[in-house]
């Protein structure tokens, strides 16, 4: 889905034209002239009329989800006291990628103009701005924090870290990178299951010989002996009244 939209957008972004005049000269080139004209001159009114106010609220939803893909992994890793970038590169396989192409595709279908391009690019440009000025502001107060405050050994009262920073630095470069990936990533796939040098007998037979390897092997017990009784009184030190008590 993610190609798809992203093909429609940048065709669009080409052409100066919506993506669905894209969708009607496409299927008309295919001989479907009844879905052609559907997208085309026949089009209903939700996908023929443009909304500069809908192309507004797209913007400010598509600066929302970036943002979203950067604070919802950092939460994650600051709350689990993770390493940076455990959850970020998760998002390779998420769908919030995929969902920013299909943004990208609704804004594009209220109109492909200069306000378009600058909705866009100031939709982006809010993000990483906006990413870069709380990087810096926090890194800048932990510096002074830890100028001023005390060091700890005991660990009580200790300063505090850049794990935050830190993770929000590299959600922001894995969003970066997620996004362009999300458009391409079906013709990768496409690409490695042709040039596959394995069959799948061999891979079946693999995998199942791994299985039985699991299931065969003998799982550790992990018992604890009993504790041994006690069979002995040990002699304490004397009583202050001289006497000698036994345990």
């Amino acid at each position: 889905m993610a190609t798809v939209a992203s093909i429609l957008v940048l065709g669009s972004l080409y052409h100066q034209e919506r993506p669905s005049d894209l969708l009607s000269e496409f299927f008309t080139w295919l001989g479907m002239e009844a879905v052609g004209q559907w997208f085309g001159p026949e089009a209903p009114p939700f996908i023929a009329n443009g909304s500069p106010a809908a192309q507004q609220i797209l913007s400010g939803a598509l600066t929302a989800l970036l943002v979203w893909m950067v604070l919802a992994p950092t939460s994650r890793e600051i709350y689990e006291n993770a390493p940076a970038g455990s959850h970020s590169w998760r998002m390779l396989t998420s769908r919030a990628p995929a969902t920013f192409w299909m943004i990208l595709l609704l804004a594009a279908q209220q109109g492909v103009d200069s306000e378009f391009l600058r909705n866009v690019r100031g939709a982006i440009s809010e993000f990483i701005l906006g990413s870069l000025t709380f990087i810096f502001v926090i890194t800048l107060a932990i510096f002074v924090l830890r100028l001023v405050l005390p060091s700890d050994p005991s660990g009580r009262n200790h300063r505090p870290s850049f794990a935050l920073p830190k993770c929000v630095a590299v959600a922001t470069i894995s969003t970066a990178f997620t996004v362009p990936l999300a458009a391409i990533g079906a013709p990768i796939l496409a690409i490695m299951w042709l040039f596959e040098c394995e069959s799948q007998y061999f891979k079946d037979a693999r995998k199942e010989r791994i299985r039985q390897e699991v299931e065969n092997t003998p799982a550790p017990t992990g018992a604890v002996g009993n504790p041994l009784p006690r069979t002995h009184n040990f002699p304490q030190p004397p009583h202050p009244d001289g006497t000698l008590k036994m345990r």
